[in-house]
């Protein structure tokens, strides 16, 4: 989902570049737990989730204003 959403052009610089920063977290996070157990340190996990958040919301919000007709 972050790879064609970074790469599908249809957002501004802003969602583009949330939309990888979302990707580069997650890949960091899952080549980080082969060697931590990351989901048992909160402070990780809810940065984690938050980025993965933010990344929803802007898919989400492009899929309303797309279905409404705004792009």
């Amino acid at each position: 989902m972050l790879w064609r959403g970074f790469r599908s052009g249809e957002f501004e610089w802003f969602e583009s570049g949330v939309w990888l920063g979302a990707l580069g977290g997650a890949v960091g996070f899952l080549a980080s737990g082969l060697v931590h157990y990351n989901w048992g340190d909160s402070e990780v996990v809810m940065i984690f989730f938050v980025t993965m958040g933010l990344s929803i919301s802007i898919a989400t919000r492009a899929t309303k204003a797309a279905v409404a007709g705004v792009i």
